[in-house]
């Protein structure tokens, strides 16, 4: 189930042109955080991701492009023994694959301090229209599995995500199990909120934004982060958003004497409800996967 799972896994790509005017050191093609592709065009993220990359001078909407299976030939991927340390984890002399998508659009950013999400739209570099219509036909190494997202937390969960590496090797998509510590617990930045559950993950930086699967393969949350170590949410482990939660989430304000509510996402509250992660305004793409 694992390996289905992970083919929906995304790491974010800071392009290599874009390096020499930012302030990230000059090497090509950083591979930063992670996501989750949830449907044909649209990906997951963490919204603390995405405002690094603004602090960075990184324009999210023209220089970041996505890389999907991150993988090894058999020749240059040792086993390794997958320790919760940087030097264990496996590495790649040869990447199996460049990046095969390009963000076109941020279609929604939470906030690191709240909803620590976001949301990305982007274009396949290798596609083709089928004559008379509208469905693009997107060929890649393999045909992910777009997950279904859940509200159930399970008593062990599997997080999907990739290490940051801006070296010339590589690390292939790693998955760790960890168990759950704590549902509906506070944001691990401001201890505010209930949104947020608490796991023993194996993880370090790049796994943020990466999914987090119960049991039955639904994806249930995104990972957001450590609290300090002083903190006492510490011993619960590495935080993550819970998707139910945010699904459910509601904003209300006050125009005059009239009071207003609405969902902090219509995509997400769509997306649980068995439709596309949508609203009114984005266009509606139908696209297909082919090898």
């Amino acid at each position: 189930m694992v390996r289905d799972l992970a083919s929906s896994s995304v790491q974010l790509v800071v392009r290599k042109e874009r390096i020499a005017n930012s302030e990230l050191p000059p090497v090509p093609n950083q591979r930063i955080a992670s996501g989750t592709l949830i449907w044909p065009n649209i990906v997951l993220c963490a919204a603390h991701t995405l405002e690094n990359f603004q602090d960075m001078k990184v324009d999210i909407e023209k220089d970041v492009e996505i890389l999907m299976f991150f993988e090894c030939t058999a020749q240059t991927s040792p086993a390794g023994n997958l320790r919760c340390t940087f030097d264990k984890w496996p590495k790649c002399n040869v990447l199996a694959t460049d990046p095969q998508a390009k963000v076109t659009k941020l279609l929604e950013l939470g906030n690191t301090n709240e909803m620590d999400y976001g949301l990305l739209e982007i274009d396949w570099k290798s596609r083709d229209l089928i004559a008379g219509t509208n469905t693009q036909v997107v060929t890649l190494p393999r045909i992910p599995m777009i997950p279904r997202p859940g509200r159930r937390l399970s008593t062990q969960l599997v997080l999907i995500g990739h290490p940051w590496d801006t070296s010339s090797e590589g690390e292939p998509t790693q998955a760790t199990v960890g168990n759950l510590n704590r549902q509906w617990g506070p944001n691990p930045y401001t201890e505010k909120g209930q949104e947020y559950g608490y796991a023993s993950f194996c993880a370090f930086r790049g796994f943020s934004g990466g999914g987090i699967f119960n049991d039955a393969g639904e994806l249930v949350g995104i990972l957001s982060g450590e609290p300090k170590n002083y903190s006492p949410l510490f011993a619960a482990g590495k935080a993550f958003l819970e998707l139910g939660s945010l699904a459910s989430k509601k904003r209300t304000w006050k125009h005059g004497k009239e009071e207003f509510t609405k969902p902090v996402s219509d995509r997400i509250r769509s997306w649980f409800s068995d439709a596309p992660p949508l609203n009114n305004q984005d266009p509606h793409p139908n696209a297909v996967f082919r090898k």
